[in-house]
């Protein structure tokens, strides 16, 4: 009887243990996995995090007629990739209206950027299309011209078709190295602090009360 009551409390704690592995895992997996879409896309769409105020709400510019109105900082956006076949992608800029919202790959002095602004004029010339793009807030600096023909200047990645902010905040907090520092110290502690506890106060394997108030073996 003693080994079975002992063998469960160490059991008890083996699954705690396991669980709290589990969950760190789980939130390492998780930022792996925004990591990879965001990298490298999943099934013709990708995500990003919008980590300028480019796109934040200006009382200067009046989008709420479009699909994708302002970006908050911190926004995750959902992104519809430019097709890799010919015909799909040339329906792709086609499909393409003023208003629209696109992530693009921008070349400056010293390298490229990776930009989220909204379609400000989009007319066809020659074999490709001439995009002008800017931000929504006032404070954006000009705009960005892309030629989808010409790819030297810059090339768009894709068309965002949903925003979030409050997922975005979320995936910033879950990407933050101290963030998950805490989610193992807190677990390790939570797990520790009760070992302690379950130590101090050990069950008594083996053991059932007398008539007389003392414990008989």
């Amino acid at each position: 009887m003693g080994n079975t009551k002992d063998g469960r409390f160490v059991a008890r704690r083996l699954i705690k243990l396991y669980l709290v592995l589990i969950l760190v895992l789980g939130v390492v997996a998780a930022v792996l996995a925004i990591h990879a879409f965001a990298t490298r896309g999943l099934f013709g769409y990708s995500a990003r995090i919008v980590m300028s105020t480019s796109m934040e709400k200006d009382s200067g510019t009046d989008v709420e007629s479009y699909k994708i109105g302002h970006i908050p900082v911190r926004s995750f956006v959902l992104i519809q990739l430019v097709p890799t076949e010919q015909e799909a992608r040339e329906a792709f800029y086609a499909g393409l209206r003023e208003g629209d919202v696109l992530t693009f790959v921008y070349r400056v002095i010293g390298g490229e950027v990776t930009i989220t602004h909204r379609v400000r004029k989009i007319e066809r010339r020659g074999e490709g299309y001439v995009i002008t793009l800017r931000g929504d807030n006032g404070t954006s600096v000009g705009s960005q011209i892309v030629n989808t023909a010409d790819p030297t200047g810059g090339r768009i990645i894709g068309k965002v078709v949903s925003c979030s902010h409050a997922l975005g905040v979320c995936i910033c907090i879950l990407r933050d190295p101290l963030f998950l520092l805490s989610v193992v110290i807190a677990a390790l502690s939570a797990v520790l602090l009760q070992t302690l506890l379950c130590e101090s106060d050990p069950p008594h394997i083996g053991r059932r009360p007398s008539k007389g108030g003392k414990d008989e073996k």
